[in-house]
């Protein structure tokens, strides 16, 4: 006995939806690339700044990068979210790992937040200034950014 699905021409429709599906997903597969690795170059390219400014104790002596770095502070922690994010469609999207573990990032937030309170509770050339607050407002963020990506498994 035939059924009556078998008599419709959903099979040529299905392939061209199919075509078309795979041609869009792929076209915004590239972009959010595209999109993932300048927020990557964006947030490393930051966090280093920010470091050597600190830790070089260059605060002062470069206003505009300093005045840059505080105002891209809260910028950065969105970027990182959204970078995530990113990350977290590419590895549902593609069923494959990351190039590299969100451990190294965030280690090394979390080493630059340690080293910097401990420079400024003892040390006479650090102090409990601005720059020390945006290292620990950004480094809790990373920190509970990468806590939330680790809890929630695509």
């Amino acid at each position: 006995m035939k059924n009556y699905a078998d008599n419709l021409p959903a099979e040529k429709d299905e392939g061209y939806f199919s075509l078309l599906r795979f041609r869009l997903k792929t076209a915004v597969f590239r972009k959010v690339i595209i999109f993932y690795f300048g927020l990557s170059a964006f947030t490393y390219f930051y966090f280093i700044t920010l470091a050597v400014l600190y830790f070089g104790r260059l605060w002062g002596s470069y206003p505009v990068f300093s005045f840059l770095a505080s105002a891209f502070s809260e910028p950065y922690v969105g970027a990182v979210a959204v970078y995530t994010l990113l990350k977290e469609y590419r590895k549902k999207i593609k069923r494959s790992g990351s190039f590299h573990r969100g451990e190294i990032f965030v280690s090394a937030w979390a080493l630059m937040l340690f080293a910097a309170i401990i420079l400024a509770l003892f040390s006479d050339s650090y102090a409990l200034d601005e720059p020390l607050k945006i290292i620990i407002q950004t480094s809790i963020a990373v920190i509970l950014i990468y806590i939330g990506s680790v809890v929630h498994e695509p």
